[in-house]
């Protein structure tokens, strides 16, 4: 039996019951190898013609697969699976009466360089001053697959593209020095080049089979996804939030600068652009809904909390106290909350005032517990290099508590002399690099940490339990566990996604055990991960510009 995965990838589990059409139409099959036995682990993706909403779902052991519940209309059916390819189908109608079989037979292809995830990028790169520039400095923002091996330029093209996000007004981000640059340009052009010194497959390298993820259990081969995508190119959805409408609130990130309204029926996409100023990109990092229908967004480069109102789509807009928003959510007050450069802060709509708790310094995620309590995790800044810490502050008395994970505190004690390096990827961490934060039915929190889990590089999954105010925390098993977005399901499981390679992990806190995932495109890049009322947990794939849900087994 071949397995499909030779990629690292992420993915998103659904329960048998997942619903997506209101009167549901099937399509199973199977899907063979080239030797004519059964395939496990290929995606076989279903794409509706006139709403563009994608469902994916992979082939099982016996390489059978099921896609039910689909909207009736036509369909564009294809198997995928990294190193193979095959024809789709097309022009497949469904309807809820008569079930479509579709067999799929795949055909040896090419690995290519646009497979891979960053951690596969740093083990197969050959050593070069510009590839540490690249995996530390460039990759805290961009992905490898899509931004980088997808293009190819020369010198001049490479050296214009580095400028852009380095000195742009808006864009401009100055971790890369002028010796960076100096090294980082010349190694993207041999590698990535006209002239290019690499293969044209990454298996051609003797390494590449280590590189690959070992096969993924049965279990994962239930996973169900629904996409919606974007309009127009590089919208960089930064996350997704459900209304109480039906429709999903996204935040165009980077050079996006919009906030767009996707309705998840008919997979209908409105957008609004954000006003600019002098400024080339504002960073809309998060928007959400309140109960009034008002959309609340923030914006990282711009500075700003901003407040929409469909109905009239006026927009107002307030500077946030040290800038640099990041994540914003509504208590059941009615009062906005966001992570800004002065700290966690409160927006009162009625008055326009803020409150600034600068006890939390350098917040990144922030979230509202069941209680309203604002919970929020603190990510590394350059100017203060031991945060990795976690905040909260109290709703009823505004009281502000903080707390130190033993893997900051470990760190910063481990590395106190070694010099720090800014980046995603750093030598010598000084803390836990907390990153999101999530609650679940409890109370009980769950965290991101980007760093210092079994190697002391790598990161893992913290507890923290506000009753006894203790930690627990949770090694990953994947080879480069970097966990991002964190959600928490309707079952207290605890999901996240791990950014360097490509891998979606459900946690069960009880037994500490770790199911991965694989998911269907390259440079996943999940910010967050939302549950909504109906089960469902939202993300997006920013560099695919994509956004989707999965539900999580009952």
């Amino acid at each position: 039996m071949k397995s499909a995965f030779g990629r690292l990838g992420v993915a998103l589990l659904f329960a048998s019951s997942w619903s997506h059409g209101a009167s549901g139409g099937t399509i199973s099959g199977t899907v063979k190898g080239p030797d004519g036995a059964p395939f496990k682990g290929a995606f076989v993706r279903a794409q509706n013609t006139t709403s563009r909403i994608i469902v994916d779902v992979l082939s099982d052991r016996q390489g059978g697969y099921r896609i039910q519940d689909l909207a009736p209309g036509k369909y564009e059916v294809r198997a995928t699976a990294v190193g193979y390819k095959t024809d789709p189908h097309g022009d497949v109608m469904v309807d809820a009466v008569q079930p479509v079989s579709l067999n799929f037979a795949l055909q040896k292809g090419m690995v290519r360089w646009t497979d891979l995830s960053i951690y596969q990028g740093q083990l197969l790169l050959p050593e070069d001053p510009g590839k540490k520039v690249l995996f530390t400095k460039c990759q805290a923002c961009h992905s490898f697959a899509t931004k980088v091996a997808a293009t190819v330029r020369d010198e001049d093209g490479w050296r214009g593209a580095v400028s852009f996000m380095r000195d742009s007004v808006g864009v401009g981000d100055k971790r890369a020095s002028d010796q960076d640059v100096a090294v980082l340009v010349p190694y993207l052009t041999r590698m990535f080049g006209p002239d290019s010194e690499l293969p044209r497959s990454p298996a051609e390298l003797p390494g590449y089979e280590k590189a690959t993820h070992a096969e993924f259990s049965d279990e994962a081969m239930k996973i169900v996804y629904v996409e919606y995508s974007l309009p127009g190119p590089n919208r960089i959805p930064w996350n997704a939030h459900p209304d109480n409408k039906g429709n999903v609130w996204i935040p165009c990130a980077k050079t996006g600068d919009k906030f767009a309204e996707l309705n998840i029926e008919t997979g209908k996409v409105r957008e609004w652009s954000v006003p600019l100023g002098v400024r080339h990109a504002l960073d809309v990092h998060s928007a959400m809904a309140a109960p009034d229908g008002t959309v609340w967004y923030v914006e990282g480069a711009g500075g700003k909390l901003g407040r929409f109102d469909p109905k009239t789509e006026e927009i107002s807009e307030y500077p946030l106290p040290g800038g640099a928003g990041n994540a914003v959510r509504i208590d059941r007050l009615g009062y906005i909350w966001a992570s800004a450069g002065a700290g966690v802060v409160r927006f009162d709509p009625k008055t326009r005032k803020f409150i600034t708790f600068s006890e939390i310094p350098h917040p990144y995620g922030i979230e509202v517990d069941n209680y309203d309590n604002v919970w929020s995790a603190q990510f590394t800044n350059s100017e203060y290099p031991t945060d990795g810490l976690i905040g909260k502050i109290d709703i009823n008395t505004l009281k502000v508590s903080v707390y130190t994970p033993p893997t900051t505190t470990k760190l910063a004690s481990l590395n106190k002399e070694a010099p720090f390096e800014e980046g995603n990827a750093i030598s010598h961490p000084k803390d836990a690099g907390t990153k999101r934060i999530a609650v679940d039915s409890k109370g009980i929190v769950y965290f991101g940490e980007w760093w210092g889990g079994q190697d002391g590089q790598h990161g893992q999954i913290g507890r923290f339990d506000p009753k006894t105010e203790t930690f627990k925390e949770y090694p990953l098993p994947d080879p480069a566990p970097t966990p991002y977005g964190i959600g928490v399901d309707h079952n207290d499981f605890v999901w996240y996604n791990s950014n360097y390679d490509d891998i979606l992990g459900r946690l069960d806190p009880a037994t500490g055990t770790v199911v991965e995932y694989p998911f269907p495109y390259s440079d996943n890049g999940i910010r967050e991960i939302v549950p909504d009322a109906a089960g469902r947990m939202w993300f997006t794939t920013p560099f695919n510009n994509k956004a989707g849900y999965f539900i999580p087994p009952k």
